[in-house]
């Protein structure tokens, strides 16, 4: 017909193009606005019926504000309220979640069942316990374990004297 380019023939210039070139920006607000050049309803003030209103949640007190002060007290700190050694449940897992290769959350169980349950309780195990009968675990686990609840035992221990300490200067 017609010197006319054939319409079935993609446009030179259309082969570049990507299909994101043409398409409109997508509003990031979950209520349609008029248009996506427009701002948010929230930006007029109250949101229209149905637009979902943002939480605001109130800043907690300080702590200046919790504080009160006590009379020093003449008693030894209490026991029932120190800091508590793990369970050796948690504390196993605890270790299995930064070594996990090592598995050692399956021995929670042996413990358990020979009347284990703190850490403070196997702090004197010994290295040939552990590797015979009952927990029958490798070398390498058993060290690991002896130096894990040493180390342990020890925070706990500061953390407890360090709470003595400021229980005497109240």
């Amino acid at each position: 017909m017609g010197g006319g380019k054939r319409v079935d023939q993609p446009l030179a210039f259309a082969s570049m193009a990507s299909p994101q070139m043409f398409m409109p920006p997508v509003n990031p607000y979950m209520y349609p606005t008029p248009s996506p050049w427009f701002p948010s309803p929230m930006a007029y003030g109250n949101p229209p019926p149905g637009f979902p209103t943002p939480q605001t949640v109130a800043a907690p007190p300080s702590h200046q504000s919790l504080k009160r002060e006590l009379p020093p007290s003449s008693d030894p700190p209490d026991e029932a309220y120190q800091e508590p050694f793990p369970t050796i449940r948690t504390f196993l897992e605890r270790l299995c979640i930064f070594n996990p290769l090592r598995k050692l959350e399956i021995y929670a169980d042996i413990f358990e069942s020979n009347d284990y349950y703190d850490v403070d309780e196997i702090a004197g195990i010994t290295y040939e316990r552990l590797t015979s009968d009952p927990f029958n675990m490798t070398a390498g686990n058993a060290e690991f374990l002896l130096k894990a609840i040493e180390k342990d035992v020890k925070r706990v221990r500061r953390v407890r004297e360090k709470d003595r300490k400021r229980a005497r200067n109240h």
